[in-house]
C-alpha cells in the first residue's frame, strides 16, 4: 500500500473513530463526504498522469467537522494528486493553535518532449504547527513551525565522455523554518516583527539508470554513479512590517535583511566501462568544497495622500540589494584503470570564486483625480539597476553594468451600478540592455469592464496587450495580447445558473540567436472555451460543465478536451449520494506519442451531522 493511500486510511479511520465517540451526543457539527473513482485509459496514461496525476480509488471529496473548539478540515489525498488536513484549536483563552498537513504529487513523463528521457516522480510534504498569544495588552505573540520533504526519483540524461547517458537521482531534500512574531496592539501605527531562521539541506544522490548511451551507438558504457555530496543552506531573515492611515492618509511599508549562508562538500564520481570494459575503466571524480555567503536587504514604501476630496496621490517606492560571494575548491581526479591493472591518475586543483551583486530601486507616482462617474489617474515610474560580477578565469577587477528605465502611465474608469469600464496604458524605455534579449521599448495596454445586465445576467470582459522590442537587430521581440469574457445567469433563488467563459492567449517572441542563423520563433495562439451549468429539483441537484482547449499556433499545435457530468440526490434528510463522470481527451497534432482519452466514474456520498 503507498505512503499515501495510508495517509488517506488513517485519516479515514481516525474521523469515524472521531464522529462515533460523540455524535450520539450531539457534539460534531459539518459534513463528511469520500468518493470512489473508477478510471479507464487509452493512449499515454503517463501523459494524462503528468497534466493531472488523477487516479483511480477513493479520496476525500471534503471533510468540515467543528466540536466546540475544535474544527477539522480536510480533502484529496489517494485517488487525488494533493491533499490537506488541518485543525484548528481556538479555545476560550488568548491562545490560538494550528495544525497542518499537505502533500502533492508530481509526476513529469512526456515521450514528445524535447527531453524524453527525462522521468521526474517525487512528492512534496509540508507540515505547519503555529501557535499564537493574545493576553498582553501590548502585543500579540505568535511560533511557527515549518517543515518540507521532498522525496522521489528524477531519471535525466547525463553528459560523459562525450555521449549522454541516463542517470538516476534519488531526491532527498528538507527544509526546516521556525518563526517568531511580535504585532502591536495600543501603537497608533500597526507594527509587526518577524524573526525567522530556515535550514535546507540536499542529500540526493546518484546511480546509473542504464549502461548504454542513449541511442545505442558508443561501445563506451556507464558502469558506475555515485554522490556523497551534502549542500547545506542557512537562512536567518528578519522582517519588519508597518502600516499605519487616517482618513486621509494610508502609509504601509516593509524592510526585509537576510544574510544567508551555503556549504557543500562531497565525492561525485562517473565510471566508464571502455569498449564494454575490455579497454579498461575511465573514472571521473570531483571532491569540492563550496562555499557561499549571501546578503539581501529590501524595503519598500506604500503611500496614499487624499489632497482634496477628488485627488489621490499614490507612490510607490522599493529598493533591494543582493551581493553573493561564492568559492569552489578541491581537485578533478582522471582515474584510468587498464584491463591489465594499472592504475594512472591525473589531478587537477579546483580553486574558484565568483561575486554577483544586484541593486535594484523603483519608483512610481500617480494622480488620480475623479468626478460624478468618472476617474482618471496618470503618473510616471522610475527604475535602475546595477549589476556586479565576477566569473571563474576572469581578472580580479570585476565587471559593471547599470541601466535605468523610465516610463509614464495614463488611465481612466467609468463606474455606475450597473457597468464598469477601465483602461490602462503604460509605455516604458531602457536606457540600454544588460543582457542581449533585453528590451528597449515596452507598451502595455489593459482593458477591463463588467456589467449586471437584467433578468440575473451579468457579463465580463478584461484583455491586456503588450509589445516589447529590443535593441538593433531584433535581439528579442516579443508581441503579446490575452483577453477574456464571461457571461452568466443566476435564477433569483440561486437553484439555477449557467457560465460561459471564452479566453484568448496569442503569444509570439522572436530570438535571434546570432547573426548567422534565423531568429527562433515561439508562436502560441490558444483559445478556451467553458461552458458550465447546474440546477436543484427539490431533492435532486444536476451540474456539469465542458470545456476546449486549441493551441493553432505555429510551435506546438494541440486540442484538448474536458468534460464532467454530476448529479445528486438527497436520499435522507443529512445525506447525500452522487454519481458522477469525467471525460479527459488530448491530441498533439505534430505527435501521437503523449495523445490520450480517459474516463472517470464514480459515487461520492455527503453526511451532514447536525
Amino acid at each position: 500500500m503507498s505512503i499515501r493511500n495510508v495517509r488517506f486510511l488513517g485519516l479515514t479511520i481516525a474521523t469515524i473513530l472521531l464522529i462515533t465517540g460523540s455524535v450520539a451526543a450531539g457534539d460534531w457539527t459539518g459534513s463528511v463526504g469520500f468518493s470512489l473513482t473508477g478510471q479507464s485509459e487509452s493512449g499515454n496514461p503517463e501523459s494524462f498522469a503528468t497534466q493531472s496525476d488523477l487516479q483511480d480509488g477513493a479520496s476525500i471529496e471534503s471533510l468540515s467537522l467543528t466540536n466546540g473548539e475544535i474544527r477539522l478540515n480536510a480533502s484529496g489525498f489517494a485517488a487525488q494528486p494533493a491533499g490537506s488536513v488541518e485543525l484548528i484549536v481556538r479555545p476560550q483563552s488568548p491562545w490560538r493553535f494550528d495544525l497542518r498537513h499537505d502533500t502533492r504529487r508530481s509526476l513529469f513523463a512526456l515521450t514528445a518532449s524535447d527531453s524524453p528521457q527525462r522521468r521526474d516522480d517525487w512528492s512534496i510534504d509540508r507540515w505547519t504547527a503555529s501557535g499564537s498569544y493574545d493576553g498582553l495588552r501590548l502585543a500579540r505573540l505568535g511560533l511557527s513551525l515549518r517543515r518540507v520533504d521532498r522525496r522521489g526519483e528524477i531519471t535525466q540524461p547525463f553528459f560523459g565522455l562525450n555521449e549522454q547517458y541516463l542517470l538516476s537521482r534519488d531526491v532527498d531534500d528538507t527544509t526546516d523554518e521556525a518563526t517568531l512574531s511580535v504585532e502591536t496592539k495600543t501603537l497608533p501605527a500597526r507594527i509587526i516583527f518577524e524573526q525567522s531562521f530556515t535550514r535546507y539541506v540536499r542529500r540526493d544522490r546518484r546511480s546509473p539508470a542504464g549502461a548504454n548511451a542513449i541511442g545505442g551507438v558508443d561501445p563506451d558504457l556507464l558502469a558506475a554513479a555515485s554522490s556523497t555530496r551534502d549542500d547545506e543552506s542557512l537562512f536567518p531573515t528578519s522582517r519588519l512590517i508597518t502600516t499605519w492611515a487616517t482618513e486621509r492618509v494610508q502609509v504601509a511599508g516593509t524592510a526585509t535583511w537576510s544574510p544567508a549562508q551555503l556549504d557543500g562538500s562531497g565525492v561525485t564520481s562517473s565510471t566508464f566501462a571502455i569498449d564494454g570494459g575490455s579497454r579498461g575503466t575511465v573514472e571521473l571524480i570531483d571532491d569540492a568544497v563550496s562555499k557561499a555567503d549571501r546578503e539581501l536587504f529590501g524595503a519598500d514604501l506604500r503611500f496614499a495622500w487624499r489632497v482634496a476630496p477628488m485627488a489621490l496621490v499614490r507612490v510607490d517606492a522599493s529598493t533591494s540589494d543582493t551581493s553573493t560571494d561564492a568559492s569552489l575548491t578541491g581537485e578533478r581526479i582522471l582515474r584510468m584503470l587498464s584491463p591489465e591493472g594499472s592504475l594512472n591518475e591525473v589531478r587537477a586543483p579546483i580553486d574558484e570564486a565568483t561575486i554577483f551583486d544586484l541593486s535594484e530601486s523603483r519608483l512610481r507616482v500617480e494622480v488620480e483625480t475623479g468626478r460624478d462617474r468618472w476617474t482618471t489617474w496618470g503618473g510616471g515610474f522610475l527604475a535602475e539597476r546595477d549589476t556586479k560580477w565576477t566569473l571563474p578565469g576572469e581578472p580580479s577587477a570585476p565587471s559593471r553594468n547599470s541601466r535605468s528605465t523610465a516610463g509614464a502611465i495614463l488611465g481612466g474608469r467609468y463606474q455606475s451600478t450597473a457597468l464598469m469600464v477601465s483602461a490602462e496604458l503604460e509605455h516604458g524605455t531602457f536606457e540600454h540592455e544588460l543582457f542581449r534579449t533585453d528590451p528597449r521599448t515596452v507598451d502595455r495596454l489593459t482593458v477591463r469592464g463588467r456589467s449586471s445586465l437584467a433578468g440575473g445576467w451579468s457579463t465580463s470582459v478584461q484583455g491586456r496587450v503588450e509589445r516589447s522590442e529590443a535593441d538593433d537587430g531584433d535581439a528579442a521581440d516579443r508581441d503579446s495580447s490575452s483577453i477574456g469574457a464571461n457571461l452568466a445567469w443566476l435564477s433569483p433563488d440561486g437553484r439555477r445558473g449557467l457560465g460561459l467563459d471564452v479566453d484568448l492567449l496569442d503569444v509570439r517572441t522572436e530570438t535571434l540567436l546570432s547573426a548567422s542563423t534565423l531568429p527562433s520563433i515561439y508562436d502560441i495562439t490558444a483559445l478556451s472555451t467553458t461552458l458550465s451549468a447546474h440546477a436543484s429539483f427539490g431533492r435532486m441537484r444536476i451540474s456539469g460543465s465542458a470545456s476546449r482547449t486549441k493551441d493553432a499556433g505555429d510551435t506546438w499545435p494541440l486540442e484538448a478536451w474536458n468534460a464532467r457530468a454530476r448529479i445528486g440526490y438527497e436520499i435522507l434528510p443529512n445525506a447525500e449520494i452522487s454519481l458522477f463522470g469525467e471525460s479527459w481527451s488530448y491530441d498533439e497534432t505534430r505527435a501521437d506519442a503523449d495523445d490520450y482519452d480517459v474516463r472517470r466514474f464514480g459515487v461520492s456520498i455527503l453526511w451532514r451531522l447536525r
